[in-house]
């Protein structure tokens, strides 16, 4: 998948999916640490998005940190060495299938967000 298709931000969240994974010590990124680099942009679109349906973005921040803290960390040789999981694979075809959908040139954050939902 080609990075320039993504907006601004959406690249913002995928670089900060694999820093999160790194931070955990996870050998994998996974759609989780996705989830939480789109709850991480305070100002960005999901928190507001979630904020408005009633959901409290820094509740559900904190309960993906959790779910995150519990997955088995990697040490030693081969750590650091990330990966794109086949999860998030699937979520970024989905998200590209989606700007499809709306005719958009680009995969944004909103993209992302849906995909992660279905």
């Amino acid at each position: 998948m080609n990075i320039d298709r993504f907006t601004h931000k959406a690249q913002e969240a995928l670089q900060g999916s694999q820093r999160i994974a790194g931070r955990y010590n996870h050998q994998s990124v996974e759609p989780e640490h996705l989830l939480l680099a789109l709850l991480e942009q305070h100002e960005g679109l999901v928190p507001r998005i979630l904020e408005g349906m009633g959901v409290s973005a820094s509740a559900l921040l904190e309960k993906v940190e959790g779910y995150l803290q519990s997955l088995p960390g990697v040490t030693g040789a081969g750590a650091g060495q990330l990966y794109l999981s086949s999860r998030l694979n699937r979520v970024l075809a989905l998200a590209e299938q989606e700007a499809r959908n709306f005719k958009d040139e680009y995969i944004s954050v909103e993209h992302l967000f849906l995909a992660l939902l279905q």
